[in-house]
């Protein structure tokens, strides 16, 4: 099973060319091994990697791979690693790889109402022919998480159960993908939810599982069911959850999409929660808090006061989404959207 930091580095590692980074790694990893690490074990990993784990790329893990006193030669060495990085990508006319980001996710799915279904079934047959497609369920269930796009590592797939870790980035639309592969099953009207939260690979693994069984209970209990729920826990600041079915999950996908294009201002997310905030409670605000919202995209340059704006622009999918007045809903879909494009290595 990979590593917590492994499945974290994904973002990184997924932009390294063999042709311009691994002699540059290999250096590194030789630097590592003169300063008394353990020469890794097993297969190779990584096309760049080798067979070392994605942890040699975080400076707040090579306390565990050599000893303290050659700590400060590991961190410059590693300094070194980003800087001979950067230089190649640079000099191919090519965007230099992120830094790994510190964030992963783990993800937790469950069939709805399956023991009801099964409960109704008036024949052996029935169901042996339900656990035949539990069973392909479970084995294209491992084949999704694994996947290029997806860069996850399935932790248990059985039957209508799914625990994986997964990037940051691609949980959830791992988790869509998930969803889809279980409805097109065909057991009558069993549906699939999924709990995701985002955490920190150095933070006990045992609390984010935690977090992320309460997002599935969110997603199963709050939402009602084919719903999908996400728990953002950054260091330092409180857990955000957002949620809904896996048709509103386009709501979320089109603002990550304006982050990665760089389409949508830093600050937004935040004035949109202040905003809701400030106008919180009264039962006939709805109007006030979609002109609030508004007069935030006017004052942010992202559309004129007079005119309407055009189709598919930036200002029209968040108006389309301010619908209702829910600068709440917003402002906390913009928030989780920046978090994901930064993991990914974006500038959001």
């Amino acid at each position: 099973i990979q590593s917590t930091s492994q499945v974290a580095s994904w973002s990184t590692r997924r932009r390294l060319d063999p042709a311009l980074h691994r002699e540059a790694f290999e250096e590194y990893a030789q630097s590592l091994l003169d300063l008394g690490a353990e020469e890794p074990r097993g297969g190779a990993r990584d096309a760049v990697l080798g067979r070392w784990d994605g942890h040699v790329l975080y400076r707040s893990r090579l306390v565990e791979l050599v000893p303290g006193e050659n700590l400060g030669a590991a961190e410059a060495a590693l300094e070194g690693l980003y800087r001979r990085w950067s230089a190649a990508s640079r000099e191919a006319g090519e965007e230099p790889p992120p830094r790994p980001t510190p964030y992963y996710a783990v993800l937790i799915a469950d069939g709805d109402r399956l023991g009801r279904h099964l409960d109704g079934l008036r024949t052996p047959a029935a169901h042996r022919e339900v656990t035949r497609k539990l069973e392909r369920f479970a084995a294209e269930a491992e084949r999704i998480v694994g996947r290029r796009e997806y860069g996850g590592q399935a932790v248990y797939t059985g039957g209508d159960d799914v625990m994986a870790l997964l990037p940051a980035r691609s949980a959830l639309d791992c988790a869509r993908a998930l969803s889809d592969a279980f409805g097109g099953l065909g057991i009558g009207e069993v549906t699939l939810s999924a709990g995701v939260c985002i955490g920190h690979h150095l933070d006990p693994l045992y609390r984010i599982l935690a977090a992320a069984r309460a997002a599935e209970a969110h997603a199963k209990q709050v939402l009602g069911r084919d719903a999908w729920a996400i728990t953002l826990s950054k260091r330092g600041g409180s857990p955000v959850t957002l949620g809904g079915k896996w048709a509103e999950l386009p709501r979320l996908t089109e603002l990550i999409a304006l982050y990665e294009e760089g389409e949508l201002p830093r600050g937004l997310a935040y004035d949109m929660r202040a905003a809701h905030e400030r106008l919180e409670g009264g039962g006939g605000l709805a109007e006030l808090r979609a002109l609030e919202g508004l007069r935030l995209l006017i004052q942010k340059g992202l559309r004129r006061a007079s005119e309407a704006p055009p189709p598919r622009s930036p200002a029209a999918v968040l108006e389309a989404q301010l619908e209702g007045g829910d600068l709440r809903g917003l402002s906390r879909r913009l928030e989780l959207a920046r978090a994901l494009t930064a993991f990914d290595g974006g500038a959001a």
